[in-house]
C-alpha cells in the first residue's frame, strides 16, 4: 500500500512539473504578445499625432503658409514676427512627436522598424526645421536627453 501511495506521489509531482512548463510557455506566450500590441499601440498613436499634425496645416492655409515661410527662410528678419512666431510653433509640435518617438524607443515600445521612419527625418542634416527648432536658442522646448541624441545623429 505504501508503494502504491509512494508511486502515485511520483505520478502527481511529475504531471505538476509539466503542467508548470506548459503554464510558464503560456505566460511567455502572452507577454509576447502583449509587448507585439503595446507597439503596435504606441507606433499607432504616433502616427496618429503625425497626420492630426498634417491635417492642421492642410485645413488652415495661413498656418501652413507660416509652417512654410518658418522652414524655408534663410533669415528670421524677412518674415513677418507673427508669422514666424506661427511657423515655430507648428515646428515646435511636429518636433514634440519626434521627441515622443525617441523615447518610446527608448523604453522599448515602439520596434525598429517603427523608430527608423522617425529617425531618417530627426537625423537628417537637410531638415530646417529640426536644427532650427534644436538649436541652443531655441532647446528650452525639449529635454536635454533628447537635444543630445538629435545633435550626435546628424552628420556635420
Amino acid at each position: 500500500m505504501n508503494q502504491k501511495l509512494s508511486d502515485w506521489a511520483s505520478i502527481a509531482e511529475i504531471i505538476s512539473a509539466v503542467a508548470i512548463v506548459i503554464s510558464l510557455v503560456f505566460v511567455g506566450m502572452e507577454i509576447r504578445r502583449n509587448t507585439e500590441a503595446e507597439h503596435l499601440s504606441s507606433y499607432d498613436r504616433l502616427l496618429a499625432e503625425m497626420v492630426n499634425w498634417r491635417m492642421t496645416l492642410a485645413a488652415n492655409p495661413e498656418t501652413h503658409a507660416a509652417w512654410l515661410s518658418y522652414i524655408e527662410a534663410a533669415d528670421p528678419e524677412s518674415v513677418d514676427p507673427t508669422v514666424w512666431r506661427i511657423g515655430q510653433t507648428v515646428g515646435t509640435a511636429l518636433v514634440q512627436i519626434y521627441e515622443r518617438a525617441y523615447y518610446a524607443r527608448t523604453y522599448g515600445r515602439i520596434g525598429d522598424a517603427e523608430w527608423s521612419r522617425f529617425q531618417r527625418i530627426m537625423c537628417n542634416p537637410d531638415s530646417r526645421a529640426i536644427q532650427r527648432l534644436t538649436s541652443p536658442t531655441r532647446d528650452n522646448r525639449f529635454s536635454q536627453e533628447y537635444l543630445d541624441y538629435v545633435r550626435q545623429c546628424v552628420p556635420e
